[in-house]
């Protein structure tokens, strides 16, 4: 079994922790149904030698091996930058590449990742540490629609990061089309109607022209983006998601919605510095993953909230053949006081889960610590070999 873990370069990884990494697959399905243990037994009968063999396919059609996707009713065809990228993240999942990349939320706090909300999350922890957090994320709404400036604002913070090393990523929380309020499930509404002929397409179109205007000047700029909409998708939080109570699956709707987002901007729009990340919760005992399907798909990342830090669906993300991350990397909301060790963050990546590429510690708010630079240890975990901070990402 030689490639579990694979990351042995000196001063990273220590050596393969066989029994750890069991561990890890099995705190993730403790309360699930046995059949779904089936992606984990075959992780552990076959190996993972750095390649996609022996993982259990999700779905019956292949990875694409290239940039080139016709899916969407288009040539798809990334940018070179966006293409290296992908494959770099590819590499710290599947390949020898050691390491995993920092991340931290920036909240919209005086705006998306206003002056004083980047001064504390990331400034703040730059100045304890002396490193600069490799990935930095934001949300282009989830409060409230922002108009063109405000946007703009944002992507002033992101390009700076970027351009001075580091990668970006955005999600988008987009407000009720119902008007309902963000996290309010849509009471008997359905989805088909922000498709093409739906009722609600021109005020859907609206809304994905302004984003769409805020991922183009970034490509303008040069950027690419860890592009993350509508996240969250198999919990009960958000609009887009089932509607509270109905625990069958029943994700046609979202997986048709997301289609037809990825057709529209890669195809209308022409955004080939998009890299898609689909980033479910990560239980799949809640509801299943709506997985769009591998050619609507660049990265698996989903989200983790817990104070020994599980990264539930582990094995099932991996069973995707995508470069793997954490979307949103939480303690857990019982204690979220400040008094958590950041150093737990790679110790646990490092043993249990290392073939995660990236993790994004989430933003603090009111009585929840969740940030890097609001809990312990902060200094020692930027500074731990095993962490790839913005001065070392190496994916050019």
């Amino acid at each position: 079994m030689t490639g579990l873990p694979r990351r042995t370069a000196a001063g990273r990884w220590n050596p393969a922790r066989v029994f750890s990494f069991a561990k890890g697959i099995h705190n993730g399905f403790t309360d699930r149904p046995k059949w779904l243990l089936l992606p984990a037994v075959l992780l552990l009968a076959t190996g993972c030698s750095g390649s996609r063999d022996g993982i259990a396919a999700a779905e019956t059609a292949p990875v694409p091996a290239g940039p080139t996707i016709a899916a969407a009713g288009c040539a798809r065809a990334l940018s070179p930058d966006a293409e290296q990228v992908r494959t770099y993240l590819d590499q710290l999942t599947w390949g020898d590449a050691p390491g995993v990349i920092s991340g931290q939320d920036c909240p919209q706090a005086g705006g998306i990742c206003g002056p004083d909300a980047y001064r504390h999350y990331v400034g703040d922890l730059h100045a304890a540490s002396g490193e600069w957090i490799g990935i930095l994320h934001v949300d282009y709404e989830y409060t409230r629609m922002f108009d063109s400036a405000g946007l703009s604002a944002a992507n002033a913070v992101l390009i700076s990061h970027w351009r001075a090393g580091g990668l970006a990523a955005v999600s988008w929380s987009p407000v009720n089309p119902w008007g309902a309020g963000i996290q309010t499930q849509f009471p008997g509404a359905d989805l088909a109607e922000l498709l093409p002929g739906g009722g609600l397409r021109e005020y859907w179109t609206s809304s994905l022209d302004r984003i769409a205007r805020a991922l183009a000047e970034l490509r303008e700029a040069g950027v690419v983006v860890l592009w993350r909409p509508m996240q969250e998708m198999n919990g009960d939080q958000f609009w887009w998601a089932k509607p509270k109570g109905r625990l069958q699956d029943s994700h046609e709707g979202y997986i048709r919605l997301w289609r037809d987002l990825f057709r529209y901007f890669t195809c209308e729009k022409g955004l080939d510095n998009l890299l898609w990340v689909f980033s479910p919760m990560g239980n799949q005992a809640w509801s299943a993953f709506p997985y769009p399907g591998g050619d609507f798909v660049d990265v698996v990342a989903g989200t983790s909230y817990d104070d020994r830090l599980t990264v539930l669906g582990y094995a099932d993300f991996l069973a995707y053949g995508k470069p793997v991350g954490v979307a949103e990397y939480g303690w857990g909301f019982g204690a979220a006081d400040g008094g958590h060790d950041n150093r737990l963050i790679i110790q646990r990546l490092r043993e249990d889960y290392p073939r995660i590429a990236y993790w994004i510690s989430w933003n603090s708010w009111p009585g929840f610590k969740m940030s890097l630079v609001d809990n312990l240890f902060a200094a020692e975990l930027m500074n731990d070999p095993g962490v790839i901070n913005r001065g070392e990402i190496a994916w050019n």
